[in-house]
């Protein structure tokens, strides 16, 4: 799985391309419910 994780790095390298790409996976229910349950931590950026 890390081997695709970093090929996919390496495909949105360019902003435009990742903004778009992040977009599409969250209208993805199971991916966006995903991604906001990740324990990340975010150093106080939240709002």
């Amino acid at each position: 799985m890390q081997e695709k994780v970093e090929a996919v790095h390496d495909l949105v390298a360019d902003e435009q391309v990742a903004a778009q790409v992040a977009t599409d996976l969250l209208r993805r229910p199971d991916v966006a419910f995903k991604a906001m349950t990740d324990n990340y931590p975010d150093y106080g950026l939240a709002a």
